[in-house]
């Protein structure tokens, strides 16, 4: 049986109809994991302390996979010093040796806090890259 509702139900329904329709086939934010799109992304960064070497991946649904891909690029005796979800994620280093990693929703985020980190080790860090940890269109 067809129930009737009042104009403000009805004004609520029409948004969250909306809503849904702009959300697309991921049918809540929610569901579009913390990154922004479907599935979760994974990316991660490898450092070997003995070579000074680095490794970057992003894009990988599964955590493991991302850093063994990361560890791989940078090397034998290399450590993962960074496994994330977010959006953007960079690496800043040092001349002396030190490093940072940093994350944001923007790349400008991650990049600011990739340098204060490098910068509570040493001094005149600079980005050494900036990645967007997503499906390239």
């Amino acid at each position: 049986m067809f129930r009737s509702i009042d104009v403000p139900s009805r004004i609520a329904c029409s948004i969250a109809l909306l809503a849904l329709a702009w959300l697309g086939p991921f049918g809540t934010a929610a569901a579009w994991g913390q990154n922004g799109y479907g599935a979760t992304r994974y990316a991660a960064i490898a450092l070997n302390d003995c070579t000074g070497a680095y490794g970057f991946t992003y894009n990988h649904t599964d955590r493991a996979e991302a850093e063994w891909a990361a560890i791989r690029r940078a090397g034998r005796n290399s450590r993962i010093i960074l496994s994330t979800t977010a959006r953007y994620f960079a690496f800043a280093r040092a001349p002396l040796g030190g490093w940072g990693t940093g994350v944001g929703d923007t790349a400008s985020e991650a990049r600011q806090q990739a340098l204060a980190n490098a910068r509570k080790h040493s001094l005149l860090p600079s980005i050494r890259f900036c990645e967007y940890n997503g499906p390239r269109h």
